[in-house]
């Protein structure tokens, strides 16, 4: 017999016994199907995180502060602030390569329009590159631009719902809010909607909802005499910057302005980095959950063999008819062994399908859930190709190594005891 004659012969027999063959791949199949579900829950995570922060932030954010090493340990510094004109001066050096980005809470209060309509806001004063974080849509007007962080316009942009309140169905841009009991007076250039409902947060029931308004965070520092040193610095560096330089260039730079004879030194964090430690872990955890999912694959591999042993058992007089009509004990073992390994890769199948589709399901659920909070949230599946070809190889592995030995107790088995079995 050659072997699409063994798998013909062997698929016949799995077949006599539907239910059996059934509960027999029942240990692989949860087998594969936990590590399939597993896995494409960890790739979903991390591509999500990815993608989500890729289409929030269109470069790569830089951290900057200060961390003392001390008898007291490591700690970020937060008393040690990098003084404005340093700022300047870093600011001025990697111009074309990283753009300073400025996101502060100056106050929360209600903003009012020339018709007397009120608005609960948090105001904060950023820098136009920060807004390339805020996934925010605009609606009507523009955004704030780098002319205004030169300039320090009383330029504002305002949260649809604010923009609703005040103005009704009339076009605010070019009208003029200021917030109340303060002199702070500015002109609508924008007007964003978020993809977040903040409503979703508000810890207390019935409270009046706050969104937030942006204004150059250079007009706050015309029209106040107050120090805007910081003791953290984030930037926004370009997609085609050379990390190693730019790493070299800061370090050089600020060694001038910071004592590290008291232990102090700069802390330089990048989200590339974040995101690549990120990945690195949700791999570790998915590997190590995965690898304690597959151990039901060596149960459903006894299983398999049990299953075998028994079929030889049962099939013993057929085992004796077919060497006395010619067979060879290579045949008998092929054919065993055969049916061993598509017992197995029949659970590997019914398990790739069934952890993707728990998976599909596990999304849906989420998605649901986010929604009825009022937070959007798409999921894309990251289905585990590499799982799954390791999966299937695996199963091929277990369905052979678990079918040996039953194999090879059918092929051993002597004609006329087997003809004389009852």
């Amino acid at each position: 017999m050659n072997i699409v004659e063994h798998i013909i012969s062997a698929v016949r027999c799995l077949s006599a016994s539907k239910m059996r063959t059934f509960l027999t791949t029942l240990g692989i199949i949860v087998g594969i199907s936990s590590v399939i579900l597993i896995n494409t829950i960890g790739g979903t995570i991390a591509k999500s995180i990815e993608s989500t922060l890729s289409g929030m932030i269109k470069g790569n954010m830089m951290v900057l502060a200060v961390i003392t090493n001390n008898e007291d340990g490591m700690y970020l510094d937060m008393e040690y602030t990098f003084p404005e004109n340093v700022i300047q001066g870093y600011n001025e050096l990697v111009e074309g390569k990283a753009d300073h980005m400025v996101d502060s809470q100056i106050m929360t209060g209600y903003i009012e329009g020339e018709n007397g309509n009120k608005a609960l806001i948090q105001l904060d004063a950023i820098t136009s590159v920060a807004l390339t974080t805020g996934g925010y849509t605009l609606e009507a007007g523009r955004e704030l631009t780098k002319d205004d962080d030169k300039k320090g316009t009383s330029s504002i942009m305002l949260d649809k719902k604010a923009a609703d309140k005040i103005f009704g169905k009339e076009d605010p841009i070019g009208k003029t809010v200021h917030m109340e009991n303060s002199s702070l007076t500015f002109t609508v250039a924008g007007v964003y909607s978020s993809p977040v409902d903040s409503s979703a947060f508000m810890l207390e029931s019935g409270a009046e909802e706050t969104t937030y308004a942006y204004i150059p965070s250079s007009f706050i520092k015309k029209h106040s005499d107050s120090s805007f040193d910081e003791f953290m610095v984030t930037y926004l560096v370009n997609n085609d910057v050379d990390i190693d330089e730019l790493k070299k260039i800061t370090n050089e730079y600020f060694s001038e302005f910071i004592d590290e004879s008291e232990g102090n030194s700069l802390y330089i964090e990048f989200l590339s980095d974040d995101l690549k430690m990120i990945d690195s872990v949700i791999d570790v955890i998915t590997t190590v959950i995965a690898a304690i999912a597959a151990v039901s694959l060596l149960v459903g591999g006894i299983g398999v063999m049990n299953i075998m042993l028994v079929s030889v058992t049962e099939r013993t007089m057929e085992i004796g008819v077919r060497k006395a009509m010619g067979a060879d004990n290579k045949s008998i073992r092929i054919q065993f062994i055969t049916e061993s390994i598509i017992i197995s890769l029949l659970g590997s199948v019914l398990g790739i399908v069934a952890g993707l589709v728990n998976a599909k399901l596990l999304a849906i659920v989420v998605v649901k859930m986010a929604e009825s909070s009022g937070i959007p949230v798409s999921v894309d599946l990251a289905v585990p190709i590499s799982a799954v070809v390791l999966s299937v190889v695996f199963s091929f592995v277990v369905g052979l190594v678990f079918g040996v030995y039953p194999a090879d107790k059918a092929a051993k088995m002597q004609v006329v005891d087997a003809l004389r079995y009852e």
